[in-house]
C-alpha cells in the first residue's frame, strides 16, 4: 500500500475547520479511510523503528567517541597495569613452583638417605646384639675357667 505523504500545516484548528474536515471525510469511502489509516499507522511504526535504530547508532557512536578520546587512556593504562601485575604474579608463582620442585627432590633424596641409614642402623643393632651374646658367652666361659682354676 502506497501512502501519500500528507503534510499538515501547523495551524490552530477551529470548530469550523473541524466541520469542514468531517464533511470531507464523509465523502471518502470507509474502506478508503481504513486503508489510509493503516498506511499511516505502518509509516509511523517504520519511522519509530528508524528513530530507535538512529538512537542506538548515535549512542554507539558516542561510546566509541568517548573511548577514542582521552578518557580511554586511563582505562588502557589501568588494564596495562593489571597485565603487568598479573605477569609479575605469574613469574612469582613459577619461581615458587620451581623452588617446591627442588625441595621435593631434596626431600626424596633425604628420604632415600634415611632409608639407607635405617637399614644400616638395623644391621648395627643386629651386630651389637650378636656381640653382646658373644660377650655373655665369653663371660660364662671365663667364669667356668676361673672356677676350674681355683
Amino acid at each position: 500500500m502506497d501512502s501519500p505523504e500528507i503534510n499538515h500545516p501547523k495551524e490552530v484548528v477551529t470548530s469550523d475547520e473541524d466541520i469542514s474536515l468531517a464533511d470531507r471525510l464523509k465523502d471518502i469511502s470507509q474502506d478508503r479511510l481504513i486503508e489510509e489509516v493503516i498506511a499511516l499507522w505502518d509509516e509511523i511504526n517504520k519511522m519509530e523503528i528508524e528513530l530507535a535504530a538512529g538512537r542506538r547508532r548515535f549512542r554507539s557512536m558516542e561510546l566509541k567517541n568517548h573511548s577514542n578520546n582521552d578518557s580511554g587512556r586511563p582505562l588502557i593504562a589501568e588494564l596495562e597495569e593489571k597485565i603487568r601485575v598479573v605477569n609479575t604474579r605469574n613469574l612469582q608463582l613459577k619461581n615458587q613452583l620451581g623452588n617446591e620442585r627442588v625441595r621435593n627432590n631434596d626431600f626424596e633424596t633425604d628420604r632415600n638417605k634415611i632409608k639407607i641409614l635405617e637399614a644400616k642402623n638395623t644391621k648395627l643393632l643386629q651386630n651389637e646384639e650378636e656381640l653382646l651374646m658373644l660377650i655373655l658367652d665369653m663371660e660364662i666361659h671365663m667364669d667356668k675357667l676361673s672356677k676350674s682354676i681355683e
